[in-house]
């Protein structure tokens, strides 16, 4: 059974080296279980043309065992992103170790997050 998107966009597909190598719609996207990324953009609503922030790092499926190819940032803000209410219900700022403390006590977050927060600050 194939997902439903309400924008069923074209998407990138990008190969180890972040090289475009094709297109396909996001529902075909999602249904293959393939990589995807522009994710800032659209649950955050955040442009990191327009924003202060400092690259942390790119990680790939293969070398971290992350979901997809992300390009990790680092943005500090003292206001609440416009997150996209369909991906989001709410949201807290958190230390690394609050976060995992959480976590701990059985809150659920999105999958690769512990990975990222364990990567970039908990060396």
């Amino acid at each position: 059974m194939t997902q439903q998107h309400t924008t069923d966009e074209y998407l990138d597909l990008v190969d180890e080296n972040d090289n475009v190598i094709g297109k396909k719609l996001r529902s075909q996207v999602y249904a293959e279980d393939l990589s995807n990324e522009r994710e800032l953009n659209e649950e955050l609503d955040i442009d990191t043309n327009n924003v202060p922030h400092k690259f942390l790092g790119h990680l790939t499926p293969h070398e971290h065992s992350v979901s997809a190819f992300m390009n990790v940032y680092e943005i500090k803000m003292d206001s609440v992103p416009n997150y996209n209410p369909d991906d989001f219900v709410e949201y807290y700022w958190l230390t690394p170790e609050e976060f995992f403390e959480r976590v701990k006590n059985g809150e659920k977050t999105k999958g690769d997050l512990p990975k990222l927060i364990n990567f970039f600050y908990m060396l």
